[in-house]
């Protein structure tokens, strides 16, 4: 038998009184306003480690936390939106949107892709690219002279 403290979990959280026990409603209510696991941890007063172990162990915790970051996506996306239409991008951070999205919202679409083409075709092994030299750079540089 095993002896000392119990693992920590959502129902254990929640009978302990850390947890309150609507906390789903809790996290959903803040990704309706662009919130993430920073935020998701802070409200139920734990830290990220343990919000990653939570997501870990349970299943509805992690299912939870994955939908509460698809309506956050939904918020940000629709912020960014907005302000697009307001004013024609002007106040926009572009650079921040991307980088944001991307570490974010990881299991979205917001990564670079480097594995397709222009034409959004997958690069397969007959894709390589040839160059061609038509004139060295040596020879550019010895005809100056």
């Amino acid at each position: 038998m095993r002896t000392g403290r119990p693992r920590f979990n959502v129902e254990l959280l929640v009978e302990r009184g850390i947890f309150p026990e609507n906390w789903k409603e809790v996290i959903y209510e803040r990704a309706r306003t662009g919130g993430n696991k920073l935020h998701f941890a802070n409200l139920l007063n734990i830290s990220r480690k343990s919000l990653y172990r939570l997501m870990d162990r349970s299943d509805d915790f992690r299912d939870t936390i994955e939908k509460a970051l698809q309506i956050s996506e939904e918020w940000f996306v629709q912020q960014a939106l907005n302000r697009w239409g307001e004013d024609g991008a002007r106040g926009l951070n572009a650079t921040f949107f991307k980088y944001y999205a991307q570490n974010v919202y990881r299991d979205s679409d917001w990564v670079d892709r480097t594995d397709i083409t222009t034409d959004g075709k997958p690069i397969t092994p007959d894709n390589n690219i040839q160059i061609e030299i038509i004139k060295s750079k040596d020879d550019e540089d010895n005809s100056q002279e």
